[in-house]
């Protein structure tokens, strides 16, 4: 089984059933971007004959990337986050004389019964959180007080108390993060930190302007 075929295959049928729902192409990735401010990425994946569809959440306020791979499928169909669908225990059957469109059809199906429903009960920022926040095993286990995602939505939500605890947070446990690229990210977290203490309104204004052009720009979105 090729993957070059695979993804063209689904690919071709997934654009066309994403269109509706206003999802873009890139490749083997796919987004959209909510009128909420939620960004909503869901990728193709073909490794050592195996495949799968992973997922993502984020917001126009964040880091963002369009070739974020994300989440397991199989997180939203039964909980698994290792489980591909080509996984015999999954339940899918592949048709081995005809095994790319066999599997496209699979991937055509699991998004047209799973993740689309899910991404449009998860079109707003407060859901979006919840959702990242709560299958975070980092978060969940305490390891972590929120997910790295959770600033872009707190800011979506003007939940400035919550931005302010989780700057607060992520500062003050800046040892935890790789110093190849925490030390602009931090920087960028002190002087949003101070401009919301001193209600430095105008910083914050432009903050949020700024980091949604750059999102805009990556997806090239509008």
């Amino acid at each position: 089984m090729s993957a070059s075929t695979f993804y063209q295959l689904a690919g071709k049928q997934i654009k066309e059933l994403g269109k509706p729902y206003g999802f873009k192409k890139n490749g083997r990735f796919f987004y959209r971007i909510t009128e909420e401010g939620v960004i909503q990425q869901f990728s193709l994946l073909w490794l050592h004959n195996s495949f799968t569809i992973r997922f993502n959440l984020s917001s126009i306020y964040g880091h963002n990337g369009r070739n974020i791979e994300g989440a397991e499928i199989y997180e939203l169909i039964n909980g698994s986050i290792n489980q591909w669908l080509s996984d015999p225990q999954s339940g899918y059957q592949i048709d081995p004389n005809n095994s790319e469109s066999s599997a496209a059809a699979i991937c055509v199906q699991v998004i047209k019964d799973t993740l689309f429903p899910f991404f449009e009960s998860h079109k707003e920022p407060l859901s979006a959180r919840e959702f990242v926040a709560e299958h975070n095993p980092r978060v969940a286990s305490g390891i972590d007080k929120y997910d790295l995602r959770e600033l872009g939505f707190y800011l979506c939500l003007g939940d400035f108390a919550s931005v302010q605890d989780y700057l607060t947070y992520y500062i003050e446990n800046h040892n935890k993060y790789n110093p190849n690229w925490w030390p602009t990210v931090e920087q960028e977290y002190n002087q949003l930190l101070d401009a919301i203490c001193m209600n430095d309104r105008e910083y914050i204004s432009g903050y949020l302007e700024k980091k949604k052009k750059a999102t805009y720009a990556e997806y090239k979105w509008k």
